[in-house]
C-alpha cells in the first residue's frame, strides 16, 4: 500500500484533495507519519493525478510515439504536481510511481492519450490545459470574419452557459475601484522665485466628466460595441492609468467609484481547479476558460484593435446575456485587474476622490521574434 502526505504534494489542488480525504498513515515518499495522507490506489487520487497531468503537460511531452518522455520520467524529476523529498530513494520513488501509472493510462474519466499506434497521425494531440488553446475561441474568431455576430451567437450559447458555476463571483455594495481618463483643467499657478519655475494646479475631471461616456459618443472598446456605454474600472491607480495608454507629458485624471449594489460578475482574473472539472469534458471547459482569460487580458495594438475587439466584444455580449453585471480580468499592462460594468448606474463617483498625474515616462520591453524563411516548411502559412 502506497500513500502520499499533504507535504509531498506541490500542487494546491492535490493538497486540498488529500486534506479533504485525510487518513492517518506513513507517507511512502518522505517516510513520515501524517494525519493527512491519501492512498495511491484510491480512485480520487488516480482521477486527480490524471487530471493534473492533462492540466500541466502537453501530450507530446509524455507520449513516446511523439518523441516525449514517459510520465514516470516527468514525475520522477522536479515537477508541478509532487514535492519530492531531497533524499528520496530512487527505488522507493519508482515503486511509488508505478503503483498508479497504469491506472492513469487506463483512466476512463480523463484520457491523456488521444490515440495509439498509427492512429496518432490522424488525431490532434492534446495541449496542456493550462496553455488555454481552446479550439472554440479560434472557431468563433474565424466565423466572425464572414458572418454577423448575432448569427454566430446561437451556436455557442451552450458553451458559455457551462461556464457559469466556475466563473461567478459576487461583488458587494461599497466596493471601490479606480477610473482614469486623459485630461484635467489647469486652474491656477504660482511662480517659485527660488527655483525660477512655475507650479501649476489642476482640477481633476469629476462625476460625469470621468464616468462612462455618453451613449451617443461611445466608441468601440475591448468589451463594448460602438454606441454601447460600459464603465471601465481598475483595482488600483497604476493599472487604471496604464490601461488608457497615455503618452509622456499628458495630464491624467483619476477618481474612485463605489458600487451601489451587489453585483454578479464573470471573473476571469484567475481560474480554480475543481473536482467538478475532473473529466474530459471538464478539461475542455477549463481550457476554454483559460483561453478567455488570455484573450480578455491581451492588449490589442491601435492598428488592429477593431479586428481583435470583435472576439472580446462577442465574449462580453454572451456573458451579458447570461445576466452577469460585468466581467473581471487581469490587466496585461498593469499589476491589477480590470472590471467592466455593463450598467454604469451600478457605480457612482466618490466626491473628492480625484487626483491628477502627469505622465513622465513610458517604458517598453521586447522579445525577439522568429523571422519567416520562404524556403522552410511550416504547419500553417498566413496570407
Amino acid at each position: 500500500m502506497f500513500r502520499i502526505c499533504r507535504n509531498c504534494a506541490k500542487d494546491l489542488f492535490l493538497k486540498n484533495i488529500i486534506e479533504n480525504n485525510r487518513k492517518k498513515g506513513t507517507c511512502s515518499l518522505c517516510n513520515k507519519l501524517s494525519s493527512y495522507t491519501l492512498e495511491t490506489s484510491e480512485k480520487k487520487f488516480i482521477n486527480t493525478i490524471t487530471f493534473l497531468i492533462r492540466y500541466y503537460y502537453s501530450e507530446w511531452e509524455y507520449h513516446s510515439k511523439l518523441g516525449g518522455d514517459s510520465i514516470e520520467y516527468l514525475l520522477s524529476h522536479q515537477n508541478p504536481i509532487f514535492s519530492l523529498p531531497k533524499k528520496c530513494d530512487e527505488d522507493i520513488l519508482s515503486d511509488f510511481l508505478m503503483s498508479f501509472i497504469n491506472d492513469i493510462y487506463d483512466n476512463d474519466k480523463v484520457h491523456i492519450i488521444t490515440a495509439y499506434g498509427r492512429d496518432i497521425y490522424n488525431h490532434i494531440v492534446n495541449n496542456a490545459v493550462s496553455v488555454g488553446s481552446s479550439s472554440i475561441i479560434e472557431s468563433i474568431s474565424q466565423e466572425l470574419k464572414y458572418r454577423n455576430y448575432f448569427l454566430v451567437e446561437p451556436k455557442y450559447e451552450d458553451y458559455f452557459k457551462r461556464l457559469i458555476p466556475f466563473i461567478t463571483r459576487e461583488i458587494d455594495s461599497g466596493c471601490k475601484y479606480f477610473r482614469a481618463r486623459i485630461g484635467a483643467t489647469k486652474s491656477a499657478s504660482n511662480f517659485i522665485f527660488e527655483k525660477n519655475t512655475t507650479e501649476d494646479y489642476f482640477t481633476p475631471l469629476k462625476d460625469k466628466e470621468i464616468g462612462a461616456p455618453p451613449i451617443a459618443t461611445a466608441s468601440s472598446g475591448r468589451a463594448n460595441r460602438p454606441g454601447v456605454s460600459y464603465l471601465y474600472l481598475a483595482t488600483d491607480i497604476e493599472t487604471s492609468v496604464s490601461e488608457i495608454r497615455s503618452h509622456p507629458s499628458e495630464i491624467i485624471s483619476v477618481a474612485q467609484f463605489i458600487s451601489k449594489n451587489k453585483l454578479n460578475v464573470a471573473d476571469f482574473s484567475y481560474h480554480k481547479l475543481s473536482e467538478d472539472l475532473i473529466s474530459d469534458e471538464g478539461s475542455d471547459l477549463l481550457e476554454f476558460i483559460i483561453n478567455i482569460e488570455k484573450v480578455l487580458s491581451t492588449m490589442a495594438t491601435p492598428r488592429n484593435n477593431s479586428t481583435f475587439y470583435g472576439i472580446t466584444q462577442f465574449i462580453t455580449e454572451m456573458l451579458r446575456k447570461l445576466e452577469f453585471d460585468g466581467i473581471l480580468f487581469k490587466s496585461s499592462v498593469g499589476s491589477g485587474k480590470n472590471l467592466v460594468v455593463f450598467d454604469p448606474q451600478n457605480f457612482e463617483w466618490i466626491p473628492g476622490s480625484g487626483h491628477v498625474y502627469k505622465i513622465t515616462k513610458v517604458e517598453y520591453s521586447m522579445e525577439s521574434c522568429l523571422v519567416f524563411d520562404e524556403k522552410e516548411h511550416y504547419d500553417r502559412i498566413y496570407d
